[in-house]
């Protein structure tokens, strides 16, 4: 695992401090993993692998200009985690050999400009679904089983356009994973998976739009119920506690200073779960 270099800052700090400030795209190289997410890749002794941009040292390394998410997940279920880029284009999977190499497997029939991915196995059978969040299309979530992934997708399709991201998440607690998305003009929908699959049943919007642009599930209060955190760019980031199966009407804190939730203010867009030490503050009062 890289260090930064003491008094400068890192690749990933200098590039989220300018994704704060210009919704420029980044050329992007896969390294042990693609920018700055983190896994363990290569089964160490439970150890994390992290990917700095601009390392000589690489399992894989790709030049694409218009990779704007990446999502890990074991879809050929080998042991070994394997890569899926949501690209400004056709979407590729690449395959984790475990020996240091990766291989070319998958690629979309459709192109769009794919802001996120996220894998989640959706029927219980075992094989991630693979979803998309296209912004000049719609969501797609493309089904998987043993002879791989679909390359057209079949198990949702249609819906309104301008997504930027998507997530799972059990929020109704029936057993099956549910889907956010979060779209432009500040709308978010968490849709309802039935019996015959993902819908777009809509379950939950915020009543109060807050331009989010990321959104997570996580069980933060440890009630066996999943959470909702949103990152919003105009206004303080906010966790929405679960409510007998549905997010709150109200966040139970927005993210300020001297909370255990320390996310940026404002002008986020980009968040992740970690496990907080305290749970102190209350939200602020506007």
């Amino acid at each position: 695992m890289a260090a930064a270099t003491t008094g400068r800052p890192s690749p990933c700090q200098r590039r989220d401090r300018l994704r704060t400030l210009n919704p420029v795209r980044f050329l992007v190289t896969i390294l042990l993993l693609l920018g700055c997410q983190s896994d363990d890749v290569d089964g160490g002794l439970g150890s994390i692998d992290l990917s700095i941009i601009g390392s000589t040292s690489t399992f894989l390394s790709l030049s694409f200009s218009d990779v704007n998410a990446v999502a890990w997940a074991d879809v050929d279920r080998d042991g070994w985690l394997d890569v899926a880029l949501a690209i400004d284009g056709q979407n590729r999977i690449y395959l984790n050999g475990g020996d240091g190499t990766f291989a070319y497997d998958w690629t979309s029939v459709a192109s769009f400009d794919s802001r996120d991915v996220a894998w989640g196995d959706v029927d219980g059978d075992g094989y991630p679904e693979l979803a998309f969040a296209n912004h000049d299309g719609s969501v797609e979530v493309h089904d998987t089983d043993s002879g791989g992934v679909e390359t057209t997708a079949s198990m949702l399709t249609g819906g309104a356009t301008g997504s930027t991201d998507v997530a799972w998440g059990d929020v109704d607690g029936d057993g099956d994973l549910d889907l956010g998305a979060v779209y432009d003009g500040s709308i978010v929908h968490v849709y309802e998976t039935l019996a015959a699959g993902p819908s777009w049943t809509s379950m939950w919007s915020p009543p109060i739009a807050r331009d989010a642009r990321d959104l997570a599930f996580a069980d933060f209060d440890g009630e066996r119920d999943v959470d909702l955190a949103l990152a919003n760019y105009a206004d303080f980031d906010a966790v929405y506690e679960n409510d007998e199966g549905l997010p709150s009407a109200d966040p139970c804190f927005f993210a300020n200073e001297g909370t255990w939730c320390t996310f940026d203010q404002s002008v986020s867009s980009d968040l992740a779960w970690a496990s907080p030490t305290a749970a102190t503050g209350a939200a602020p009062t506007t």
